[in-house]
């Protein structure tokens, strides 16, 4: 004879085992006959089985509430955009950048500084960054092509740069989406003003050129032309 919850007569035994609970019943197999409508005496004033069933029963009605419920989530034309930058940027090597210090030396990534531009735009409502590159050039080095990036050790010309706390300038190349009918004049300078003055007060870099290169254009609670 076989008990409700042996592998040969409980639902659950083809789905893998949970702990059985102190009175040796399976908690799934009690959901599972609770479900059925077909509960034993023993699941009816058991006080373990009855506090499975009362969990799994608030949380099927917590479920169906809010199948039911109208309200529906707006997402915000922003969020694919984010979700997106941040997906590449764990995908890309990083390069340090000399940080001006007096003591001692200090580094940043350019994904930090990328970040951070793309989180101080994120004001402008008429402007969406697709993706925000900063590259860093040293001394009497010529700037790396757009769209090549390499992790390379930290050559000694940065290291005495970041010693003597000179001021490195770093080139920012953004790419983004503009509302329908912005100016885009007005909305390309508040945007380089915006990345100008953000490198400078966060990491004391300059930021010489601010590229900005429009790709698409969106409407504002609709999606993209």
């Amino acid at each position: 004879m076989t008990s409700p919850d042996s592998p040969a007569s409980s639902p659950s035994g083809g789905r893998g085992r949970v702990a059985p609970l102190p009175c040796g019943r399976d908690p799934v197999a009690i959901v599972d006959r609770d479900r059925a409508g077909t509960s034993d005496a023993h699941e009816r004033s058991c006080p373990y089985c009855q506090a499975v069933i009362a969990a799994s029963q608030a949380t099927s009605g917590a479920a169906a509430a809010l199948a039911a419920a109208d309200n529906l989530v707006t997402v915000p034309d922003t969020l694919l955009p984010n979700v997106m930058r941040t997906v590449w940027s764990e995908l890309r090597h990083s390069t340090r950048i000399p940080l001006p210090s007096a003591t001692g030396v200090a580094f940043v990534t350019d994904h930090a500084v990328a970040a951070t531009v793309e989180t101080a735009l994120d004001q402008l409502a008429d402007l969406q960054v697709r993706t925000c590159r900063i590259t860093f050039a040293p001394s009497g080095q010529p700037r790396p092509p757009s769209g090549i990036e390499t992790e390379v050790p930290v050559p000694a010309d940065i290291l005495q740069a970041a010693a003597k706390a000179v001021t490195p300038t770093v080139a920012v190349s953004i790419v983004a989406a503009v509302a329908y009918q912005a100016d885009l004049t007005t909305l390309a300078d508040r945007a380089r003003a915006i990345v100008g003055a953000t490198i400078t007060t966060q990491f004391g870099l300059h930021a010489e050129p601010i590229d900005i290169d429009v790709v698409d254009i969106f409407i504002p609670g609709g999606g993209s032309r």
